[in-house]
């Protein structure tokens, strides 16, 4: 499943539905540039996910809107906000994604 981009216009539209997963973060965020390679390898482990990415520095309203406080972030959607992590734990990340899956297909 290919990573799609979010922006503070369609923000709210993209992820109204489905199961979600979002990354946060900048370009110029060494952490963020580390935790890509682990966030794409997520993204095609988990084709029921959609994934996303929004760059911080270009959509700052997304900051307020996700109570976010470091880079990168990432944010488990559906129907409302169901976990977040703050900081590059690409392992919880994973494990949480897996973890979704069998709950919710119960």
């Amino acid at each position: 499943m290919p990573i799609l981009d979010l922006n503070d216009s369609n923000f709210w539209q993209e992820i109204s539905e489905g199961y979600v997963l979002i990354m946060a973060g900048s370009k110029h965020c060494a952490p963020c540039l580390k935790a890509k390679p682990d966030f794409e390898r997520i993204a095609e482990d988990n084709p029921w996910l959609e994934v996303y990415y929004i760059d911080l520095e270009k959509n700052p309203a997304a900051i307020s809107n996700l109570s976010l406080y470091s880079m990168p972030s990432f944010i488990f959607w559906h129907n409302g906000m169901v976990k977040k992590y703050n900081g590059p734990d690409m392992q919880a990340v994973g494990s949480f994604a897996l973890n979704w899956r069998i709950r919710e297909s119960r």
